[in-house]
């Protein structure tokens, strides 16, 4: 499965917490036309959650799907875990 943290809602009460959204792709097997069947199999792939510029928490991860074939066998169709929160690495300060 792929992981692409794409944006991140803020939460009015609180300015530095946001939610982050990313983007879980999901593997269809040969039923839907796909030339391979991915296992399902019992499976976690823990991930970073990447907060923006100004967001210093995230009570929770909000998931997108992307459905998609496999390029490639053998593949997997995992849940997602997100361990890990860092922020975007592409932050500027001011200065005076």
């Amino acid at each position: 499965m792929q992981h692409d943290t794409t944006w991140a809602t803020t939460i009015p009460d609180d300015p530095s917490s946001c939610i982050p959204t990313v983007t879980v792709t999901t593997h269809p097997g040969t039923e839907f036309g796909c030339a391979f069947n991915c296992s399902s199999d019992f499976c976690i792939m823990d991930r970073f959650a990447t907060l923006p510029c100004g967001c210093t928490t995230a009570p929770w991860v909000a998931t997108e799907t992307l459905t998609a074939c496999a390029t490639r066998s053998p593949c997997w169709n995992c849940h997602t875990g997100f361990p890990w929160v860092t922020t975007d690495t592409a932050c500027t300060t001011a200065t005076v």
